[in-house]
């Protein structure tokens, strides 16, 4: 699926967020959005998944307005993983099982949950299928979420900050699993990242806001320390290890 993001602008009340973003992404993307916190990428993630309305602009999934889709097609084409996750307790099957709700019309199907029993083994927790959601780790629950969204088999997939608060370790689980099941199910996926050095492992299309507008728009060619030094205000510089980039403080 093609994603057109088309003169989006969104502002509160007396104070605009970001105005004219231009965006286009192709099927089997990974775009990691930069910034400093207040810059607008929730805001901006949350408008092209139709999760906000009050934008003025359009996004286009092939060529179609998301303004002319249904609440359950938007569902069935858009997943979003939150910041802050919220879980109604239960166990971990019964918690993913919640991500076919798009699907399930007069019963869950058998169907539904072998799409379950596939995400769990994809992301390597089906042995945290029949344990209580309060006693998995940060790492575990965060696993959990991305698998409620990729039950619903979206063809667009939100993530706002998947690694914060975790370790070194589940940080790098995380990122290669969103890029291997993005290429896996050509899907494409946006990212809000902190950290840009793990951005560079992820994404392979970076998009920097600063001040309401899109400061740089485009490949690995936009991880330089000049976008570093103006969109975070710090200075940086950039080194090659092994063929990729390295952010260096």
């Amino acid at each position: 699926m093609r994603i057109d993001v088309r003169d989006l602008s969104f502002a509160y009340p007396g104070r605009p967020v970001f105005q004219k973003v231009n965006l286009s992404l192709q099927e089997d993307s990974v775009m990691a959005l930069l910034g400093v916190n207040g810059a607008g990428k929730s805001t901006l993630l949350k408008c092209i998944g139709r999760i906000i309305t009050r934008y003025q602009g359009d996004v286009f999934f092939d060529d179609v307005s998301t303004r002319d889709y249904s609440t359950v097609d938007m569902a069935r084409h858009v997943a979003y993983v939150p910041q802050q996750l919220a879980f109604d307790g239960g166990i971990v099957f019964d918690t993913v099982l919640t991500g076919r709700r798009p699907y399930i019309q007069l019963g869950v199907r058998k169907h539904d949950l072998q799409v379950v029993e596939e995400v769990l083994e994809q992301l390597q927790i089906a042995d945290l299928a029949m344990r209580p959601i309060h006693e998995l780790s940060g790492g575990e629950k965060q696993k959990v979420a991305i698998a409620r969204a990729l039950v619903q088999q979206p063809s667009l997939l939100l993530l706002d900050e998947p690694t914060s608060n975790l370790d070194i370790k589940t940080q790098v689980e995380v990122t290669n699993l969103v890029r291997t099941i993005a290429k896996a199910s050509s899907m494409v996926v946006i990212a809000i990242l902190h950290d840009i050095n793990l951005a560079s492992q992820l994404a392979d299309h970076f998009v920097w806001l600063k001040d309401g507008n899109v400061f740089a728009n485009g490949g690995k060619e936009t991880l330089t320390a000049e976008n570093v030094k103006t969109v975070y205000r710090v200075d940086a510089s950039v080194e090659c290890v092994r063929d990729k980039k390295i952010i260096v403080f």
